[in-house]
């Protein structure tokens, strides 16, 4: 009997929103390669670039790999758990896409998930946001992105509510950011901190 593969999809895609926040912020025009204000700035080789690479496109990671549980016994079966990060209308095309990658001896298993969401980047609040940002950094360019990863927004958009993050973090050039994210020690500089609360106060004013 030939052995069997299975391969499960494991967590749910990303729930995609505009993710939004100042220059040298996690999102800032540094990020996506605009002519640099003073030496040190990051351009579109950055770390910042490659971290919104996935952003752009739909991915599969396999993160959990199951087979056998002796070394001289060869598993009749086999599993892998996917990651999947998918973009805001790409869920049936997707799946359709996985299935003819894995093939017809494979069984894909699709966990329920909640589907990837977007707001509009036309909205007023991007301006409100925009207004808030140039207050306290003149220079600075409020500029959307899809966030790679799962908010509470996926739950307001189920009720028609257009939700939006917003990073308001001004860092000195060299800090990364996204490579702060989950560390052990994660941290921003406390003017960083300032600085958003000053943009967070402008906001909560005007919207």
């Amino acid at each position: 009997m030939p052995r069997r593969r299975k391969a499960i999809r494991h967590g749910a895609p990303q729930s995609q929103h505009p993710f939004i926040g100042g220059r040298r912020a996690a999102s800032s025009d540094d990020t996506f390669g605009a002519r640099p204000r003073h030496e040190g700035t990051r351009t579109a080789t950055g770390v910042h670039v490659r971290s919104c690479v996935a952003t752009l496109r739909d991915t599969a990671s396999p993160t959990v790999l199951e087979a056998g549980s002796k070394t001289n016994v060869i598993p009749a079966t086999a599993s892998a758990g996917l990651d999947l990060r998918v973009l805001p209308g790409h869920e049936d095309s997707f799946l359709e896409e996985l299935r003819s990658i894995v093939g017809d001896d494979v069984e894909l298993d699709v966990a329920p998930w909640i589907r990837p969401i977007a707001a509009p980047t036309d909205a007023p609040l991007v301006d409100v946001l925009q207004r808030a940002i140039t207050a306290e950094d003149p220079g600075g360019v409020v500029v959307p992105y899809l966030l790679p990863a799962s908010t509470d927004n996926k739950h307001l958009a189920r009720l028609g509510i257009a939700g939006y993050g917003f990073v308001p973090l001004r860092v000195p050039d060299g800090f990364d950011v996204f490579g702060q994210f989950h560390t052990a020690d994660e941290h921003v500089p406390v003017e960083a901190l300032y600085f958003s609360a000053r943009v967070t106060a402008q906001v909560l004013r005007e919207a």
